[in-house]
């Protein structure tokens, strides 16, 4: 899945409202599907399937299709952005590797806002 700007959770649910409306194919496109993800980065699970009238089992799935995407899409994953800029010093430098029972393994670096570090640990966890 490609790399989307950081939209709001209002801005993503009129993109999803709009596509519904308007829709000339049945599956979801792959942009909604990584806007809806990059809002868990800032919303609970609970408010972003709600707001964009998912249901829970979608979203994992989507979640878990963009994890295991083939070595060459997920060489490089997206970090949702922070709304607004963070300051220098919200930023946390970490490397987060994780080593899977298949010989597969993850690596997060960077330095990132807390919030950002969060949905990384989330991923891990995912592949686990």
């Amino acid at each position: 899945m490609s790399k989307s700007p950081s939209l709001t959770l209002s801005e993503v649910e009129a993109q999803f409202v709009d596509w519904r409306r308007t829709r000339t194919r049945p599956q979801t496109p792959d942009e909604l599907k990584t806007q809806a993800l990059a809002l868990l980065a800032d919303h609970s699970i609970r408010e972003v399937c709600r707001a964009l009238r998912l249901n829970y089992e979608t979203l994992k799935r989507w979640g878990q299709e963009q994890a295991t995407a083939t070595p060459s899409e997920a060489s490089f994953v997206s970090v949702p952005l922070v709304a607004g800029s963070a300051p220098a010093s919200e930023l946390t430098p970490l490397t987060l590797t994780r080593h899977g029972s298949d010989g597969s393994t993850l690596s997060i670096s960077g330095e990132l806002h807390p919030a950002q570090w969060a949905w990384a640990l989330a991923l891990l966890q995912e592949r686990s």
